[in-house]
């Protein structure tokens, strides 16, 4: 495992901060981010090629079953989801 040794400001800074945290590059371009739960999260979103998107799309238009945020919620609490 790796080891990075925060300065005592970036410390302090980390300690301020309101969450979530984006841990930057000396660019400022975002590297990753921090949850208040302490979660590391990437900054790089998956790449697609062009190919995947039109699948994805052409997918899509051809479904003729949509299920709503609750009802999705509904079935993963019957599963016992977290």
């Amino acid at each position: 495992m790796s080891k990075i040794v925060l300065t005592s400001e970036q410390a302090e800074a980390l300690g301020k901060s309101d969450y979530p945290i984006a841990l930057c590059r000396p660019d400022g371009s975002p590297l990753a981010f921090i949850t208040k739960s302490g979660r590391v999260y990437s900054a790089n979103p998956p790449v697609f090629s062009a190919e995947e998107v039109a699948a994805a799309e052409k997918e899509a238009d051809t479904c003729t079953t949509w299920y709503t945020t609750e009802e999705v919620l509904e079935r993963l609490n019957r599963l016992g989801a977290p």
